[in-house]
This record gives C-alpha cells, structure tokens and sequence, in this order.
C-alpha cells in the first residue's frame, strides 16, 4: 500500500530525486521517509509540500487532518 507521501509524490508528477533535493537530503534518505511518513520533521513536510501540485498538497492535508482534535 503506498503511503500518503507517495501518494502526494505521485499526483504531483515528480521524482524522488525531486523530492530529496526540496528536503535537502539524499535519495535513499527521502525514499525512506517516504516508506515511513512518520519519520518526516515538520520543517520536511512544509519543504515537501512547497513542490507539490494542488492535488498533492490536498493528499497532504486530507493525512494531517488525523492531528486534528
């Protein structure tokens, strides 16, 4: 099943490598987050979500509406 980041990635049309030079880390490094989204900081996920499309960036806030109260 693929992770809402993957998702994101996906609908977006970009690469991994486009999403490790946004974050500022290496390939492998954004590929892991990638499989574990719980690993992303913040300060990742507002880097991330900056090169997203539109439909992107709506898979990543329909994810972090769990954090809601």
């Amino acid at each position: 099943m693929k992770s809402w980041v993957e998702k994101a990635r996906n609908a977006s049309e970009l690469t991994p490598e486009n999403c490790a030079s946004a974050m500022n880390c290496s390939r492998t490094t954004y590929l892991n987050r990638e499989k574990y989204p719980g690993n992303l900081s913040l300060d990742e996920i507002r880097q991330f979500h900056g090169i997203l499309s539109p439909e992107g960036k709506k898979i990543v806030w329909n994810a972090l509406k769990e954090f809601r109260p």
